[in-house]
């Protein structure tokens, strides 16, 4: 494999430890791997810019920009309470005769507790 070939396997595994890490945001880390391959001269700068003139990009940013608009403001909070129910309040309840509340995916952090049930003894074989 060539130079450029190399440089650009270690920009790729490098932008993914980056992006895996969450050290910084995803746009710095994929514009700083461009960046890299450019000033390396692996790419040309249409290269690297090639995909700005794509518009499937464009859009998925603005959805990102929408969708936290939409967050902020609370604008669909009416219509998702009127068709999902408001979420419950106050504690969980304690499902009938049991001690204790429920635990696992109604209490992250904590593990769901071992059925009282007894486990089957392991089966023994004798040696042929």
């Amino acid at each position: 494999m060539s130079w450029e070939a190399w440089l650009t396997l270690a920009v790729v595994v490098g932008m993914i430890a980056v992006l895996a890490r969450d050290r910084v945001p995803t746009s710095v880390a994929v514009i700083g791997g461009v960046v890299t391959l450019l000033v390396a001269g692996v790419i040309t700068p249409a290269q690297a810019f090639v995909g700005f003139s794509n518009a499937a990009p464009i859009t998925v940013a603005a959805l990102y920009v929408l969708a936290r608009a939409v967050e902020k403001t609370g604008a669909l909070q009416p219509i998702v309470s009127a068709t999902l129910g408001d979420p419950p309040t106050g504690p969980i309840p304690t499902p009938p005769g049991t001690s204790e509340r429920p635990r696992g995916l109604l209490r992250p952090g904590h593990p769901p507790r071992r059925s009282a049930a007894p486990s089957p003894p392991p089966s023994r074989r004798s040696a042929p």
